[in-house]
C-alpha cells in the first residue's frame, strides 16, 4: 500500500528511504498503439535505468541529476504537472530524451504511474493532466491519505482541493 500522509510537490526525489509502488494501471511505451516499436538496446537501457531509479529511491539516495529535466531549477520553466497535480516526471534516459517516467512522491512512498513520452505535456492545456488523472486517479486516491492536507478526488475535469476546485 502506498500509504503516504501527504503528496509532495518537490521537483526532486527526497534523499530518504521510500517504498516504491507501481500503479495498478501502469503503462509503458510498448502498451501505446501510437508508439513505434523500440529497439532492444533502448529497452535494455530503460530497464537498467528503472532498476537504478527504484534502487536509489528504496535506499534513500535520491536520484542522480542525470534523470531530471535540464531546466529544473529555472523559475521561468515551471513543471506544470507537478504544480497542478503533484505528478513529477523524470527522464530515465537523461534530460532531453523523449521517454518520461511519471511518478507521485509521498512522504513515505513513491508511486510509479507510467513510462511513456511527453504526451501529457503536449496536451497540457486540453485540459491539464486529464488523461493521467483519468488513468491513475483511483491508484492515487487509494494510496494517499491526503492531497496536500486536502482530500484528493477527481470528478470530470475538475480537481477538488478542499473547497477550492480548479480546472485541470
Amino acid at each position: 500500500m502506498f500509504n503516504s500522509a501527504h503528496l509532495l510537490r518537490l521537483p526532486r526525489i527526497e534523499q530518504r528511504p521510500k517504498k516504491v509502488i507501481k500503479s495498478t494501471n501502469y503503462r509503458k511505451l510498448t502498451d501505446l498503439p501510437d508508439i513505434k516499436e523500440i529497439s532492444k538496446e533502448k529497452a535494455e537501457l530503460l530497464v537498467a535505468s528503472l532498476k537504478e531509479i527504484t534502487h536509489s529511491i528504496i535506499n534513500g539516495y535520491g536520484l542522480s541529476e542525470k534523470y531530471y529535466r535540464n531546466n529544473i531549477d529555472d523559475p521561468n520553466y515551471p513543471d506544470k504537472l507537478l504544480e497542478y497535480a503533484g505528478i513529477m516526471h523524470i527522464h530515465p534516459l537523461g534530460p532531453g530524451t523523449s521517454e518520461v517516467l511519471y511518478i507521485i512522491q509521498g512522504t513515505k512512498s513513491v508511486g510509479i504511474l507510467e513510462l511513456t513520452d511527453h504526451r501529457h505535456f503536449d496536451r497540457i492545456n486540453t485540459p491539464h493532466c486529464e488523461e493521467l488523472i483519468a488513468i491513475h486517479g483511483e491508484f492515487i486516491k487509494s494510496h494517499l491519505d491526503t492531497y496536500n492536507s486536502s482530500v484528493f478526488s477527481y470528478y470530470g475535469n475538475t480537481l477538488y482541493n478542499n473547497d477550492n476546485p480548479k480546472r485541470i
